[in-house]
C-alpha cells in the first residue's frame, strides 16, 4: 500500500548484496508505506538470483521494472520514466519519487514525515518546486574532519573556492538554521523529483547514466526557472566503508564491473558541455566565465540567478525567489 505521497527508487548494478548489507540494515525510516522500485541496469545472473531472493524474503514491497530489453537500460532518466509509466498504468498515485544510491540511507525514523511536513509548509510553491536534495553526512570515509554535503554547485560566486570547492559544504550558520534554501544540483546520493513537473518539463536524456543525471534534471528544471530544494535538517548518511569492505568500489574508479555508467561510455563531462556550453565538475574554474559567454541561453531563469549571487548572501528561499504567494 503506497501513502501516495512517495515512492523509492533504486537503479542496481552488481551491488545487490549492499541491499541485506547496508542500506536495508542501517535505515531508520518506515518503508512499510512505500512502495520501492528497482531498475537494473544489466547485472550478471549471480546478482539477478540474488536479487530475487532478495526480494522474495524482503518485508517491503519491491517491484523489478523490466528493462531486460530496454535500450536504455543504464540510464537512471529512463529508470525515472519507467517508474512514473509504472504508477500510470497501474493507478498508483504517487506526488514525488525519491531515489536512493545503495550506500546512502535515512538516518531518521522520522525521515518521511519530516519531508511530508518540509514539502506541506511549502506547498504555495508546490509548483516550482521540481526537486528536492537533502543533508548528506559523508560517513564514516571523511572523518578528519567530516565534511557534510547539501548540494553541488558551479555557478554561484566563490562557490569554487575553499571551503566549498564545488560544494554547498562548510556553510555558514545561517544556511544550516533555515528550513529550506534554493540550489543548483542535489547531491546525487539521494534525492526526489516532483513527478507532475517532470513529466511536463523535463526533456528525456539517456546519455548521463548515472554520471551527471540529477544535475541534469535539476539544471533542466532551472532552465525553466523551477527550483531544488534542499532541507537541511532531514539526514542521509552516505556510507561507503561497509561497500568498500565487501569488495564495490566507489565511483569515482571508474569500475565497469560495479558502475554502469562506465560500462559503455565515460566522458560525461564532454557531454554536458556540449550540452549547458559550460564546463561542469565540482572542482571546476571555468564554469562561470564560459556560463557568461553564453548568458543569452539561460536570460531570466533561475540559471542568471545563481550566477548573480555568492554562496556568502546566505541562503537563497523560495519566498525570496519567487516573492510571497
Amino acid at each position: 500500500m503506497n501513502d501516495s505521497k512517495f515512492c523509492c527508487l533504486f537503479s542496481s548494478y552488481n551491488n545487490y548484496e549492499l541491499w541485506p548489507k547496508l542500506w536495508f540494515r542501517k535505515n531508520k525510516s518506515d518503508l512499510s508505506n512505500k512502495v520501492i522500485f528497482n531498475a537494473d541496469c544489466g547485472s550478471s545472473e549471480e546478482n539477478l538470483k540474488l536479487r530475487d531472493l532478495i526480494i522474495e524474503k524482503c518485508p517491503y514491497e519491491i517491484i523489478d521494472l523490466d528493462l531486460k530489453e530496454d535500450e536504455h537500460q543504464t540510464s537512471s532518466m529512463r529508470h525515472f520514466e519507467k517508474t512514473i509509466e509504472y504508477l500510470e498504468k497501474n493507478d498508483i498515485e504517487c506526488d514525488w519519487l525519491v531515489w536512493f544510491t545503495h550506500d546512502g540511507y535515512p538516518t531518521q525514523e522520522n525521515f518521511w514525515s519530516l519531508l511530508e511536513e518540509r514539502l506541506e509548509s511549502l506547498k504555495e510553491y508546490k509548483d516550482t518546486i521540481g526537486a528536492f536534495g537533502f543533508k548528506v553526512l559523508n560517513t564514516p570515509q571523511n572523518l578528519s574532519p567530516r565534511a557534510d554535503s547539501y548540494a553541488r554547485a558551479n555557478l554561484v560566486q566563490n562557490i569554487d573556492k575553499m571551503p566549498h570547492p564545488g560544494w554547498y559544504t562548510n556553510l555558514p550558520e545561517e544556511y544550516l538554521e533555515s528550513d529550506h534554501f534554493v540550489v543548483e544540483s542535489p547531491v546525487w546520493v539521494a534525492f526526489g523529483i516532483n513527478i507532475a513537473l517532470f513529466k511536463e518539463y523535463i526533456q528525456k536524456d539517456y546519455q548521463f547514466k548515472i554520471e551527471y543525471f540529477g544535475d541534469d534534471i535539476a539544471y533542466q528544471f532551472a532552465t525553466k526557472d523551477i527550483a531544488t530544494v534542499i532541507f537541511p535538517d532531514i539526514i542521509i548518511n552516505h556510507d561507503c566503508w561497509v561497500k568498500n569492505s565487501l569488495g564495490i568500489p566507489n565511483s569515482g574508479s571508474g569500475s565497469k564491473k560495479y558502475h554502469a555508467n562506465f560500462r559503455d561510455f565515460g566522458d560525461y563531462g564532454s557531454l554536458w558541455k556540449n550540452k549547458y556550453k559550460w564546463s561542469w565538475g565540482a572542482r571546476t574554474t571555468r564554469a562561470r566565465d564560459e556560463f557568461i559567454e553564453n548568458i543569452e541561453i539561460y536570460k531570466g531563469t533561475l540559471m542568471e540567478g545563481f550566477y548573480n549571487r555568492s554562496i556568502f548572501d546566505g541562503p537563497l528561499t523560495l519566498q525570496e525567489y519567487y516573492g510571497t504567494k
